[in-house]
């Protein structure tokens, strides 16, 4: 039998701090074989403590032992194997002091603001409503906005277990996405209100890990479960029965922005007990900042089929200084300055390969709602691995990083950037039959608005407009296509059966490749003034809409996009009209 040290836990995310409080005793787990035969009370009489796990298709079962208890049992002359029994300090602070916290944890500071709802009031349609303004970018690095304009599902139906510093379960945000509080866990206070409590330098670490689940996969349900204290540091046990409990209440995905340094076979014991169940783990690496020094379970991402590890990249792709890197790092995300939910309903800005997992968690979640294939969700991990974005990571981690990264190991260039970074459109694109929402659905009465079918039909064209199909520059959001304007031109449609007296919103993505492009997305001819909206020197892609509302005959109205000054090019895409 194995005998492991509870260890102490650490969350990717700032933070620092001794062991929990009250956990004078973390004791000792053991890892016994068991047999059909066997019950859980004659194991729990023969080796003492108390049962945390039992894999009856594993043949294994996990006991928690006191350190008095695991004395008796040494004294009886039973043979086990031991580790030390120590605390971990925070793989958010390296070794060389960086703290992954810009200024230490004031970062939460200063960048609070007020919650302003957002999912909760969607209704449907195709006019999405916004995440945070402050991750604009973010999310058009990893695509989320297109993929949430072909998305169907957002990861309704699917539970993500966020296993953390629990999280403020009182926030706005976290309304009507929470799974039933009878299924809540604190395994630190042993009962069932996993709120964070304030205080303690990881006070908000669960609740943004959390927010960021569901800014990718709005509709999905998050099952709070609190594994690390205040501080940010918490046992192995805990973590264990977190997975358990994670399992057995129904989650399909497991973010654990938490690690620990060294390899404890009942944690593994314990993934793959949630991987028989089809269900998959996600984990940050680590933020020492050097290669090497990654945390498990992110580690395991190459050798533990159901886990994806994480390490952070700024929004130029380029290594975040403060990410651990490595052979072993599975994938990466954005995990620099992104915002997300805090306690008291406000948000502030994250940093961490903590806050880079949970993008991929809420990919996986997105993905897993987009399939109803139970053959595709178990393979989710071959579709992820094969949709990464790996072009840009390959120059900036390798060309940037020859000393220690080399294509010369067999791998490719994974030994520098894993499978690449995630790009959750081209992940969705990848799924065994998906199928993209339409944007000229029942609510929508624009024709063709995405231009998927190479063509301008429906539009009436002016001036040197086309059709972008390669997407060398971004010149389309999302599918294969998008509309080009050169020098001067402008796209017009008129759209019909439109109620009277009734307001309508207008929205379409565009961008401009020059500050001094004049571009402007408008309305006319429905009954009242012409109405318009600016883009003009929007160089990255932006969302506008406006609204007008049709006279009281008029059944009809021209919408268009229009470019008026500049020699540089223009772009339009998912361009829709919705009843308000």
């Amino acid at each position: 039998m194995l005998l492991a040290a509870v260890l102490l836990f650490s969350a990717c995310g700032g933070l620092n701090g001794g062991p929990p409080a009250g956990a004078t005793d973390p004791g000792y787990i053991i890892t016994v074989k068991i047999s059909a035969s066997d019950t859980q009370e004659a194991t729990q009489q023969k080796y003492g403590g108390t049962i945390l796990s039992w894999y009856s298709d594993q043949g294994i079962a996990h006991l928690k032992l006191s350190t008095a208890e695991h004395a008796a049992l040494m004294s009886r002359g039973v043979s086990v194997q031991s580790t030390a029994n120590g605390a971990l300090s925070s793989p958010e602070v390296g070794a060389n002091g960086f703290n992954s916290w810009a200024g230490g944890f004031n970062s939460w500071a200063g960048g609070f603001n007020s919650w302003a709802g957002g999912w909760n009031s969607w209704a449907g349609g195709s006019n999405i409503p916004d995440s945070p303004g402050e991750n604009n970018k973010v999310f058009m690095q990893v695509r989320l906005p297109q993929a949430h304009a072909i998305a169907r599902k957002f990861g309704e139906g699917v539970k993500v277990a966020v296993v953390d510093t629990g999280i403020d379960t009182a926030h706005q945000g976290f309304v009507g996405r929470l799974a039933p509080s009878s299924e809540w866990r604190d395994f630190i206070e042993n009962d069932n209100n996993p709120m964070e409590p304030s205080g303690g330098s990881a006070y908000g670490h669960g609740t943004a890990a959390a927010g960021l689940v569901l800014q990718v996969a709005p509709k999905a349900t998050i099952l709070p479960i609190r594994v690390l204290n205040s501080n940010g540091q918490g046992n192995l046990d805990h973590v264990i029965l977190a997975i358990n409990h994670a399992v057995n209440t129904g989650a399909k995905i497991i973010n654990l922005s938490l690690g620990a340094f060294e390899w404890y076979q009942p944690l593994v014991d314990a993934i793959n007990f949630a991987g028989s169940r089809g269900v998959w783990v996600v984990a940050s690496v680590g933020n020492q900042g050097k290669k090497d020094e990654i945390t498990y379970p992110g580690r395991w991402g190459w050798w533990l089929s159901n886990v994806i590890g994480v390490g952070s990249v700024d929004s130029d792709d380029k290594l975040s200084k403060f990410s651990s890197f490595g052979a072993d790092v599975f994938t990466w995300a954005p995990g620099n300055d992104v915002t997300s939910y805090y306690p008291s309903n406000r948000t502030a800005k994250v940093r961490g390969t903590s806050f880079a997992a949970p993008l991929v968690a809420g990919a996986l979640a997105l993905a897993y709602s987009e399939t109803t294939y139970d053959w595709a969700r178990s393979d989710l991990k071959s579709y992820f691995q094969d949709s990464l974005e790996n072009q840009s990571l390959w120059y900036n981690l390798y060309q940037a990083n020859s000393s220690w990264c080399s294509v010369s190991d067999g791998l490719g260039g994974l030994w520098c950037h894993g499978a690449g970074r995630l790009d959750i459109e081209r992940f969705l694109r990848s799924l065994p039959g998906f199928s993209p929402a339409s944007n000229t659905g029942t609510l929508d009465f624009v024709r063709n608005g995405s231009f998927e079918s190479g063509s301008f039909a429906s539009w009436t064209t002016s001036g040197a407009v086309s059709i972008s199909w390669v997407d060398w520059w971004g010149e389309f959001f999302a599918g294969a296509n998008g509309a080009r304007i050169n020098g001067t031109g402008s796209l017009e449609q008129t759209i019909t059966g439109l109620a009277p007296n009734t307001t309508y919103t207008l929205t379409a993505w565009l961008k401009v490749d020059g500050s001094g492009e004049s571009l402007l997305l408008g309305a006319r001819n429905f009954g009242g003034s012409e109405v318009g909206v600016s883009a003009t020197g929007s160089t990255d892609w932006v969302q506008r809409s406006l609204d007008f509302k049709t006279g009281a005959n008029n059944t009809s109205a021209v919408v268009f996009i229009r470019k008026t000054a500049g020699w540089q090019a223009a772009f339009a895409d998912l361009i829709t009209v919705t009843r308000k």
